[in-house]
């Protein structure tokens, strides 16, 4: 939110390229069975640095692991409804079972 309130709009491409980095972390999280129950723009810091021609880039990173939870054998922990209600998914606040 910051960010963008600094800097202006993203790109197409550079949109792409972060939820594309966002969606990486995420398949690494859950391959390691870890759900991170709070994934929101606050939640991502972004670092701006220059590749070796001089070109901009960003890198996302995924923060603030305090309400995530490892899975192994806790299925409770994926029923359970933790994070900022405005970006729950629909099932969650639900309370029906997540998944990866």
């Amino acid at each position: 939110d910051a960010f963008i309130r600094k800097n202006g709009a993203l790109s197409e491409h550079t949109s792409a390229s972060l939820t594309d980095q966002i969606a990486s972390g995420l398949a690494y999280l859950h391959s390691n069975k870890v759900i991170h129950r709070d994934l929101k723009p606050g939640n991502l810091l972004l670092r701006r640095w220059q590749d070796d021609h001089g070109n901009a880039q960003l890198t996302v990173k995924i923060s603030d692991f305090g309400v995530s939870a490892n899975v192994k054998g806790e299925e409770v922990a994926k029923r359970s409804c933790v994070g900022t209600p405005w970006y729950l998914a629909p099932e969650v606040a639900r309370g029906a079972p997540s998944s990866y």
